[in-house]
């Protein structure tokens, strides 16, 4: 098969499947869906951690709309919009279930799931070693732009809001300009993430932990997991595209042993609250079936 009829037959599945989601999802709606009655799910994390990948895993399913985050009926620039606007938008929207992407407002997570008692969420966390390739392809130095105007005029960029003391404390003590394109991208992920603790969401039962890499390698049995919590239905579909290739996909990047060393920290620290939370799953399960 040539190049060009393995490209036509690329686009012809991805038509064939955005078509079968469509229909599904008229289905749904021709049938009464979910309207007045739409539970929100946040997704948050830090950005090239796998956000997209499930929001789009959960829009193939005819009871769920996946709202991306350059949708302007609730978004602005990523942003969210004001709470009315995305009241509005909830109370409009036919299907059972709204995924919502915010990972602009992730230092706002206590203060959505507040305001809407019936919503869950669900945090995003990768490898920050796959995770410094990636975002370095996407974004460059903007990080070290976004420390370096903290640490010389005060410049609160959304990625640094409810930096913690300790954490502003860092930053400021860290010479900026001797750090690498890697570094900047390491030293996000670190902050980022760190939100998850600071902010008090491991003690949340309203909010878990999505661990890419296990996601991507199980996506049935972690998709599964992740349904029975939102209290969706799943169907296969939801993960038949999903693959491990971007798994160590390149050379480990080169990270400053300092920071190197803050995110492995706090990667095993992620990795040990996910742990426990299938341990508390599998309970939970075996309690049911008793």
């Amino acid at each position: 098969m040539s190049t060009l009829d393995k490209i036509n037959r690329k686009n012809f599945l991805k038509l064939r499947d955005r078509s079968y989601d469509l229909a599904h999802k008229l289905w749904w709606r021709v049938r009464g869906g979910g309207a007045g009655n739409t539970m929100p799910v946040f997704i948050f994390g830090a950005q090239r951690s796998g956000t997209t990948m499930l929001g789009e895993c959960f829009g193939r399913s005819p009871e769920i709309m996946n709202l991306g985050e350059s949708d302007p009926r609730a978004f602005e620039s990523y942003s969210l919009l004001d709470i009315k606007t995305v009241e509005k938008v909830i109370e409009d929207n036919p299907y059972n279930f709204l995924i919502f992407k915010p990972l602009k407002d992730g230092h706002r997570a206590n203060e959505l799931l507040e305001h809407w008692p019936e919503a869950k969420s669900l945090w995003a966390y990768r490898d920050y070693a796959d995770r410094v390739n990636s975002a370095v392809e996407r974004f460059g130095r903007h990080p070290l732009d976004v420390f370096s105007n903290y640490v010389s005029n005060g410049s609160i960029a959304w990625q640094l809001e409810s930096l913690s003391a300790e954490d502003s404390q860092l930053l400021k003590t860290m010479n900026i300009e001797r750090l690498s394109v890697n570094d900047g991208a390491a030293l996000m992920w670190y902050i980022r993430n760190r939100l998850f603790y600071n902010l008090g969401l491991d003690q949340n039962s309203r909010v878990r932990l999505f661990q890419y890499e296990a996601f991507v390698s199980n996506p049935s049995i972690e998709m599964k997991s992740i349904t029975e919590y939102v209290g969706c239905h799943f169907t296969g579909k939801m993960v038949e595209n999903v693959h491990s290739k971007s798994l160590g996909k390149r050379k480990r990047p080169e990270i400053a042993s300092d920071i190197e060393n803050l995110c492995e920290g706090l990667r095993e620290q992620l990795d040990e609250s996910y742990r426990k939370q299938c341990a508390e799953s599998t309970n939970e399960e075996e309690k049911d079936q008793v």
